[in-house]
């Protein structure tokens, strides 16, 4: 049976050993494959992160010299040179070169750029004005470089690049995104990969005047970008918004220009890309791009790939604008390299297995032979035997076994001897301990491992109200409250299975809440301290009731942090002697505690309560133990505040005043905050004047005031004449400024008991109060204040050195009592006010019944205005225009109402309703639309082919901001030859703002318009003004003509405005001919056109074709009937 045991160990331990080889050998195989793989793994992402990392560099390099480039270009001297020619209309004022000759040299630029840089391929210089109009594009096309006729310049101010760009500094560069060309709103074919640049253009004045704009095909960029970096990776490049630019499927790249997107967030969930905006802020600071590089593992479409990412950012003033530039190394591809490498590693372990297991058989069977003895002397030992026989050659480790079977045999008998003398000690020390335990004034605790209580004291048994058999068996947490018995049970694990020194750690004091047998809950103070008995991990807790020391620390706390809080706070004695004041009162008062304490509060008093104030303070303080309200105090350093206080009184046990608690609060803030409140609500921030709000409360007020006493208020309604042609031309600054001296003059004329309020824009209203109770003298003491409004307000005011003149036009009215409401009183006065306007402005008028109904009319003809507008009720009549034979050379478009219950209506009654409600602009474009239908149609006939077509513009209608470019729009879509359009302008339209005046007529004759002063002679035009005018025909007014041979001094006027004429190369026709001696007496003056009802009436379209019979005899006129 030995032998077969002997054998038996020989073969586990042989087992064993090949076990634990094969068990190495295994794991170090796999060590070797896993080490490997990682190697594998970690090359690839090297590969991958230098190549995210390079082709990053190598795009923000590209796009850096995109953006030097368009910076460039925006530089060159023909760009700047087109700013400065088109600010003077027709040339540039340094060089004197037309704007045509430096378009011309920009295009031979942009060709040679084209030429030099193949990759860009539309270059172009796009102005501001009208809609972002392009002023010049050279663009590559199949056929070579192709520079775009001026018919073929599009505006662009809807483009994404244009409205960048207007946010642009001096010297900024905007790059658009990537995205697939386009042409005519549609993806070019075969596909063009696209990036714009753009670069702001300003003119001298630092306004921007357009923009550069370069377009580059960066498909071979990309390409260069995205060639492969090892076999089997594969490459994505995307936008910010996770649109594909390149994908290993072209068919998903720029889906996003394709109608259908395909984003790197759909196909790879979990990717992050990590740049945060601290980094990005600190990068766009220092002139840098962020290089962060993210390599992440993640599971796509159940294959594991790895992934290494980067942001590529190419414009440091948006950080948030990049391409994300990502690669993918399926796991695969890794698996099928190592499948090689996996066979090789497992044939060499396996012979290198079957070599150690034959060395290990032969080693162990010599190693046993002498362990084999030394198991037989061991068995008689344990049969009892003293007498055995070892191995007499035995050495090391067997050598060392033997010698420890000696020092057994002799432990063993000593061992049997101290058992008796520890049993004896052992009685002796439990009962020590016990009296020990019994006799601490802690209540003692043991618990086990369960946590339940194996020993009690009767201190700990008396302190929870329990009998110690009652507390035996118990869980401790019976001891807690029931919120706290699943916390304290987690906690107690916790405790119990850490390691040793985090126990004596945790055993440290602590306060707690306990829980008696009856219910009631106190607080403790516990020490924990592990107990270890057979293995065993027991806790020994020590508890103390600290209910009465927690209570008074609790008082303690709450008093320190009410007196240490926030607000001031100081403590007197019953006299009001201050005792102890807190720090935040010493920063509220300026006083050090030296300076107060002993003092009484009344050191902070400021002056502004009165005696009366405190002993009502005082006697409420005394009767009901305490005050609160608002105080004004000093500081150490003589300001005065606000505060807030209350002051309490404190008490003993028995009622006596021990103490004057105050606390206060310094409300300076909240004073000035609703100072600012009502100001905002109550008045206008600009003048500093009331507003509506608080003038319609205040003339509320007047108006109570009037019923009480009777007396008469009046109310001035003041609307600035020539207010909106100043802030037009001057800016709103220079308007602003004007705005306020015309409260300053207001203010100024008025009496303190008025008030003077601005109602918005250019409009003031003045409430004058107490006129009397006499009507009449009332009317005249409204009349006399109105009169000096005007005439103040007609003073010159001096704006950016020059004076310029801008009057007020005042309506007044009247009230007493409450017989008008307030809304009744400002449309009166608003109703005077339109009269004083009708009248010539810089006036006072007062309000008349009779106006309303007049307003009321005029409201209802400009409703109908509006309706004739919508159903076309307008109609344009044609008067004839001939040369001194009498024969039709043209006509003037006169615009006619054709109302459905009126009849016709003559313009006299409705343009000047058109004018003042702005129906002037629309009616003037359903002219000019209507004109232009009208001489396309008379192209088109042989006889009336050269009639020249004559249109009024009013001077609302021509200041408009958009003007030049509607009449370009209609000329274009009507497709009439402009050359034969005449347009109209009076002599005053220039007056407002003669530059802009010049300049619209500069750019409406280079359409090939004729242009024509309208009534000549009426205004004031200097001679060396009118020079400076691009017109071609100078019509003289009716009201010279009319008088012709009876006026003498209208006949030397007809004459002197022929020969200005003359002297200026213009054509001259003579306007209101009636009479054949008025024809003849122009004849001799030298006028060679006319109009006029001697030549014909205005007819409809139809009747005026009809009268333009085409015979040689024409020259001899017939006028009957006319």
């Amino acid at each position: 049976m030995a032998s077969a045991d002997r054998v038996n160990l020989r073969g586990r331990v042989m087992f064993v050993v090949l076990g634990i080889l094969l068990v190495g050998a295994t794991l170090l195989f796999f060590k070797i494959q896993n080490d490997q793989r990682q190697s594998l793994r970690a090359s690839y992402a090297a590969a991958m992160e230098d190549a995210v990392s390079s082709r990053s560099a190598h795009l923000q390099v590209y796009v850096n010299e995109l953006r030097k480039q368009t910076r460039f270009l925006a530089q060159t001297p023909p760009v700047q040179a087109l700013v400065r020619a088109t600010g003077g209309a027709i040339a540039d004022r340094d060089g004197g070169d037309t704007i045509a000759a430096w378009k011309q040299r920009l295009q031979e630029i942009f060709k040679a750029f084209l030429t030099a840089n193949p990759g860009y391929y539309q270059l172009r210089y796009i102005g501001v004005a009208d809609h972002g109009r392009e002023l010049v594009r050279v663009e590559r096309q199949q056929e070579g470089l192709v520079v775009a006729a001026d018919a073929q310049l599009q505006a662009k101010g809807d483009r994404d690049y244009f409205r960048e760009s207007l946010k642009l500094s001096e010297g900024s560069v905007y790059i658009s995104n990537i995205t697939l060309n386009r042409e005519h709103g549609q993806v070019q074919q075969p596909h063009v990969q696209t990036v714009r640049a753009s670069a702001p253009v300003f003119a001298g004045d630092g306004k921007l005047f357009g923009m550069v704009v370069a377009n580059l095909d960066i498909g071979p960029g990309l390409a260069e970008i995205m060639k492969p970096v090892r076999p089997g990776v594969q490459g994505y490049l995307a936008n910010q918004d996770g649109d594909f630019l390149f994908h290993p499927d072209p068919g998903k790249a720029f889906g996003f220009d394709l109608g259908q997107r395909y984003r790197w967030q759909q196909e790879m969930p979990g990717l992050l890309l990590h740049n945060p905006e601290q980094q990005l802020r600190e990068f766009s600071r220092l002139g840098e791009y962020p290089k962060g590089i993210e390599t992440q593992s993640l599971t796509i479409a159940g294959e594991k790939v790895h992934l290494a990412a980067g942001k590529i950012h190419y414009d440091l003033s948006q950080p948030e604008r990049y391409l994300a530039l990502i690669y993918s190394l399926p796991d695969a591809l890794i698996d099928e390299q190592m499948a090689t490498l996996r066979n090789m590693l497992s044939l060499g372990f396996l012979g290198i297995l079957l070599l150690l297991g034959l060395i290990m058989t032969v080693m162990l069977r010599r190693m046993f032979a002498p362990l084999e003895k030394l198991t037989d002397g061991a068995m008689a030992i344990a049969d009892g035997s003293r007498e055995v026989e070892l191995p007499e050659k035995a050495s090391g480790e067997i050598g060392t076994l033997v010698h420890a079977f000696d020092q057994m045999l002799n432990g063993i008998k000593q061992q049997e001897r101290k058992l008796g003398s520890l049993h004896d000690h052992l009685r002796q020390s439990e009962a020590y301990a016990n009296h020990v335990i019994e006799t601490v004034p802690q209540g003692i605790i043991v618990i086990d491992a369960d946590g339940r209580m194996i020993r009690v004291n009767n201190v700990a048994a008396d302190l929870f109200g329990y009998s110690i058999q009652e507390m035996l068996g118990l869980p401790v947490e019976a001891l807690m409250p029931a919120e706290l018995v699943d916390i304290h049970r987690d906690g107690r694990v916790e405790y119990q299975q850490g390691e040793p020194k985090q126990r004596r750690r945790m055993g440290e004091g602590d306060n707690h809440v306990a829980r008696r047998k009856d219910g009631e809950e106190f607080f403790v103070e516990v020490e924990l301290c592990p107990l270890h008995m057979n293995d065993d991990h027991h806790v020994i807790a020590t508890v103390s009731d600290v209910t009465q020391r927690k209570l008074a620390e609790r008082e303690l706390q709450i008093a320190a942090t009410v007196f240490n809080a926030h607000e001031a706070m100081f403590i007197t004695d019953p006299a009001a002697n201050i005792l102890r004041v807190n720090d935040a009162f010493l920063q509220v008062t300026g006083y050090s505690r030296e300076e107060v304490i002993g003092k009484n509060p009344r050191i902070l008093q400021s002056g502004r309560h009165t005696d009366e104030f405190y002993q009502e303070m005082w006697r409420h303080l005394n009767e009901y133990g305490v005050w609160q309200g608002e105080i004004w105090d000093r500081r150490k350093n003589g300001e005065i505040f606000p505060k807030w206080a209350t002051i309490s009184s404190v008490t003993d046990e028995r009622g006596r005043l021990v103490n004057y608690v105050s606390m206060f609060s310094d409300i300076t803030a909240v004073k000035e905050a609703q100072e600012e409140v009502l100001r905002l609500a109550y008045y206008d921030p600009l003048t500093g004047l009331p507003n509506r709000r608080r003038l319609v409360e205040q003339l509320q007020h007047n108006l109570k005031e009037s019923a009480r006493s009777r007396h008469y208020g009046g109310l001035l309604f003041i609307d600035l004449d020539n207010f909106k042609i100043i802030n037009d031309t001057l800016g709103h600054d220079q308007g602003d400024a004007l705005l306020k001296e015309v409260a300053h003059r207001l203010q100024a004329v008025l009496r303190e008991v008025d008030t003077v309020a601005r109602l918005g824009g250019d409009e003031f209203v003045i409430i004058l109060h107490e006129l009397g109770s006499d009507k009449e003298q009332a009317v005249e003491g409204a009349r006399h204040v109105g009169e000096k409004l005007v005439a103040t307000l007609a003073a010159p005011y001096r704006l950016q050195g020059r004076n310029f003149s801008c009057t007020g036009s005042v309506g007044a009215t009247l009230f007493q009592g409450m017989d008008v409401s307030v809304e009744e009183i400002f449309r009166n006065s608003d109703i005077a006010m339109y009269e004083a306007k009708k009248l010539g402005r810089n006036g006072l008028r007062f309000f008349d019944p009779a106006m309303q109904a007049s307003l009321e009319k005029r409201s209802q003809l400009e409703s109908d205005l509006r309706d004739a507008l919508e159903q076309e009720q307008f109609v344009l009549h044609y008067q004839k225009q001939v040369d001194d034979k009498g024969r039709t050379i043209g006509a003037e478009a006169l615009i006619r109402w054709k109302h459905p219950v009126r009849g016709m209506i003559p313009p006299f009654e409705f343009i000047p309703v058109c004018e003042e409600s702005g129906l002037i602009v629309p009616v003037g474009q359903w002219l000019m639309k209507e004109a232009c239908q009208k001489l396309n149609q008379w192209q088109q006939n042989e006889r009336m082919k050269d009639y020249t077509l004559s249109v009024n513009i009013s001077m609302k209608e021509f200041m408009e901001e958009g003007f030049v470019r509607q009449v370009h729009q209609t000329i274009e879509e009507s497709g009439v030859n402009p050359s034969n359009l005449e347009l109209e302008i009076t002599e005053s339209i220039g007056h407002a703002n003669p530059e802009e005046l010049i300049e619209k007529l500069h750019l409406l004759r280079l359409a090939d318009l004729s242009l024509a002063m309208d009534d000549f002679g009426t205004g004031y035009s200097s001679l060396s003004y009118l020079k400076k005018l691009p017109l071609d025909v100078l019509k003289i007014d009716q009201s010279f003509v009319r008088d012709l041979g009876v006026d003498t001094s209208d006949e030397s006027i007809v004459q002197a405005i022929i020969k200005v004429g003359e002297t200026l190369g213009l054509e001259v026709i003579a306007e209101g001919v009636e009479s054949e001696e008025q024809f003849e007496l122009l004849k001799q003056y030298g006028c060679r056109k006319f109009q006029g009802y001697y030549f014909a009436r205005p007819l409809p379209a139809e009747e005026f074709e009809q009268s333009c019979v085409p015979c040689p005899e024409e020259a001899d006129l017939d006028v009957a009937g006319v």
